[in-house]
């Protein structure tokens, strides 16, 4: 699970070029390709580590292990402008701070609570797996940067708003952390 994007491929995609698509962009509408340069976000909560460990990051899931929500996929270029707009707001809002945080925010560095959602980050590349089971080409994400980077969904819901069209009953369940508002 994670960073698999065998079954985000529209399978009804006519031309040869959408048919090796691994994702399609939400912010563009063409595929995402094998070699292509991209943003993962997907959606995940955090527990305490043991000990002072790093916390433990679940991605949310189905018992099945089907995602609850549908991971977004995005070419690096598109994603580009907006991250680098979502920067610069974050400057003159001040982050939040919860009584307890496991993380911070990558954007605006607000702290992230024990099991509140928020999106994990991927910036990397699509490459074929060396696995395929049953003969069907599956991909996987090679990580460009060190590490995945937390984003809460307040500044999400600022980039691309669109993007809680998806998960709306993730919203309701914020409260007040001023999700979408300025």
């Amino acid at each position: 699970m994670g960073s698999t994007a065998e079954s985000w491929v529209d399978e009804e995609a006519d031309g040869e070029e959408e048919e090796d698509a691994v994702a399609i962009c939400a912010l563009c509408g063409e595929p995402i390709l094998f070699a292509d340069e991209m943003f993962l976000l997907e959606l995940c909560d955090a527990t305490p580590g043991g000990d002072g460990e790093a916390p433990f990051i679940t991605y949310l899931a189905e018992p099945n292990g089907d995602y609850v929500f549908e991971p977004y996929w995005a070419h690096f270029e598109c994603g580009e402008e907006i991250w680098e707009d979502l920067r610069e707001a974050a400057e003159d809002r001040p982050p939040a701070e919860p009584a307890v945080s496991l993380l911070k925010c990558s954007i605006c560095d607000s702290g992230i609570a024990p099991l509140e959602p928020f999106c994990l980050s991927t910036f990397g590349e699509i490459r074929p797996s060396g696995r395929s089971p049953d003969f069907v080409q599956a991909a996987y994400v090679y990580r460009m940067s060190r590490q995945p980077s937390a984003t809460c969904l307040a500044c999400i819901a600022a980039a691309i708003p669109e993007y809680f069209d998806w998960w709306e009953d993730v919203i309701d369940g914020l409260g007040d952390r001023n999700v979408g508002e300025d």
